[in-house]
């Protein structure tokens, strides 16, 4: 006698039998009754019991199972896809599978994944080659733990602040009149201009488009094009999708660079419920130390007001200092003026415009 409890469909699996269970405290609840991620979950089980029985059965190395899944995740939370992961990793025998779950991928060993693309008609598939352990460690431990999203992304951009990090997406939105993941757009911050590098490296490899918006200041660009050496980019100057930010600025600065003031102002005064927060903060702050010796000043007219050169210091301050509180308030001034041409700061237009170029070709 023989048992081989396989079906075309692994749902199938529970069809004739009822299995009763609960969790602590609760009723039994039949299998039947269940969701469909419980039942294939339990499909999963099944075989993985009768798979490890068998070869305890015939004890022969000779066999050689092989299980293809096509996206097991689908019906389960995200604690349970991490759980499944490890369940499919404890069948004996080669598994292959297919998954949309960052939560899978990212336990998954990376020399291991083959990515899917299309190039028109055709399918592309790649993996990772020629990386060391450390460049592997990198990028488990940068991209991997906590991205494993972008390796399903039509285009990256990659930007190191966190202003960056709450404004760009807004503009985007406004900018494609949709989010930006819906047109398989992932925005992303490095954490540090000196993390670029696993991220590009992954990127490449797996053919996924990337871009890098970044500062302008000494130490941003050096960082950049120390990254793109490090994937075999020498020439950073003629790269169309990289985007610095002009003059040493960085974005806040860049903001003011681009005569932004009106907008910033209106936005402080709006968050802060008052008619002059420019005012306020440097009657507090003026006086108090900064680096060395040097005190803060800011120029003023001879009514007392600020000067321009005194209001573009207070804000640059203040926007330096309120990174985490205004970024998503900055892109929604900017994004609602009534002027249509100022709502997207040039270098935010460019980028998105190489973007579109990308995603929807001539």
């Amino acid at each position: 006698m023989s048992i081989t409890p396989i079906a075309q469909n692994l749902r199938n699996l529970s069809k004739g039998i009822d299995i009763n269970f609960a969790t602590k405290g609760a009723k039994y609840f039949p299998l039947t009754k269940h969701g469909m991620g419980t039942r294939s979950l339990a499909a999963l089980l099944t075989f993985r019991a009768y798979i490890s029985w068998r070869i305890k059965q015939v004890r022969d190395e000779s066999i050689h199972p092989i299980l293809g899944l096509e996206e097991p995740e689908t019906h389960l939370h995200p604690q349970a896809q991490r759980s499944l992961f490890r369940q499919i990793l404890d069948i004996p025998g080669q598994r292959i599978v297919t998954t949309h779950s960052p939560y899978m991928v990212c336990q998954a060993n990376i020399l291991n994944l083959r990515h899917f693309r299309k190039n028109g008609a055709d399918t592309i598939v790649t993996q990772l080659q020629d990386f060391t352990p450390e460049d592997i460690h990198k990028i488990n431990q940068k991209v991997m733990n906590t991205r494993g999203e972008l390796l399903y992304a039509r285009a990256v951009v990659l930007f190191e602040g966190e202003t960056e990090e709450q404004a760009i997406p807004i503009f985007a939105e406004q900018y494609w009149k949709q989010p930006p993941d819906a047109l398989g757009v992932s925005l992303i911050e490095v954490r540090g201009s000196g993390s670029y590098t696993p991220f590009l490296r992954l990127l490449s490899s797996f053919g996924i488009d990337w871009y890098i918006f970044s500062d302008a200041e000494a130490s941003a660009k050096d960082a950049v094009k120390a990254a793109l050496r490090n994937i075999g980019i020498e020439d950073h100057a003629n790269q169309r999708n990289v985007i610095y930010l002009p003059d040493n600025q960085n974005f806040e600065s860049y903001l003011i660079f681009e005569q932004y003031q009106d907008a910033l102002v209106e936005m402080l005064n709006e968050y802060h419920e008052t008619d002059d927060y420019l005012q306020s903060y440097t009657r507090r702050m003026r006086g108090q130390k900064l680096r060395g010796d040097r005190r803060r000043e800011y120029q003023q007219l001879p009514d007392g007001s600020l000067a321009p050169d005194g209001r573009d210091q207070a804000l640059k301050e203040i926007l330096t200092e309120g990174k985490t509180l205004y970024g998503k308030l900055i892109a929604k001034k900017i994004t609602s003026l009534v002027e249509e041409n100022r709502r997207f700061p040039p270098k935010i237009s460019s980028l998105f415009e190489q973007i579109s170029s990308h995603l929807n070709p001539p």
